[in-house]
Order: C-alpha cells, then sequence, then structure tokens
C-alpha cells in the first residue's frame, strides 16, 4: 500500500472513440488504484490545444492547463498507438512537458 496519496494520470495519444490505447491506460490505472494512487485520465481534446510553431503556445489557456494537470501528478503514463516507431502526433507535446513517466504503445492489428 503507498503510504502517501499520489496522483497519477495517463495521457492517450489516441482520440478515436473506443481506443484500445485508452483501455490499456484505465487497466494501468487501475493498479495504480489498487495501491492506493489517485488517478485521472486526461482527455486532449479538453484542452483545445494549438499547434506549436516553437515560441507561442507556452502563454495558450490549454497549454497553461495541461501543464498544471501534469506538474501536480507524481507520476505520468503516456500511451500512444506506433506510428513508424514514434508517438503520435498529439501525444508529442504533452510528451514534451512531462516530468516522471511512463510510455504505453500499442501495437497491434487493429485500429488504435
Amino acid at each position: 500500500m503507498i503510504s502517501e496519496k499520489l496522483r497519477v494520470i495517463a495521457i492517450s495519444g489516441s482520440l478515436r472513440e473506443g481506443s484500445y490505447t485508452r483501455m490499456a491506460l484505465k487497466i494501468a490505472l487501475q493498479g495504480a488504484r489498487e495501491l492506493g494512487a489517485e488517478t485521472e485520465i486526461l482527455n486532449l481534446l479538453d484542452y483545445q490545444l494549438p499547434f506549436s510553431d516553437g515560441n507561442k503556445d507556452s502563454d495558450h489557456p490549454g497549454v497553461l492547463r495541461l501543464r498544471n494537470d501534469i506538474r501536480s501528478a507524481q507520476g505520468i503514463l503516456l500511451g500512444s498507438p506506433e506510428y513508424h516507431s514514434g508517438l503520435s502526433g498529439v501525444l508529442r507535446l504533452p510528451a514534451h512537458r512531462s516530468k516522471n513517466s511512463g510510455l504505453l504503445t500499442n501495437v497491434g492489428a487493429g485500429a488504435c
């Protein structure tokens, strides 16, 4: 059992309804909850993130909110369908803003 209340968040790189990546993240978070952690899956659509131009995205309200949510967590799970040996495009910004994260990739025959 975890002695201090840890916050573990998960961010899915698949926005598809019924995403296998999201399902895998839910299973991973269940394990953290069973050990006493507070858990949450962040939906990137809720943040209305802009395309990054390298300069102007840092003060966007969605970026600031996402950054705060990431900083509030002691553990971060990043789940991504496998796209040519890399992260999905929607997961790149959160991945670069993360500190303590683990990456879960979903490689399979079906849509991710």
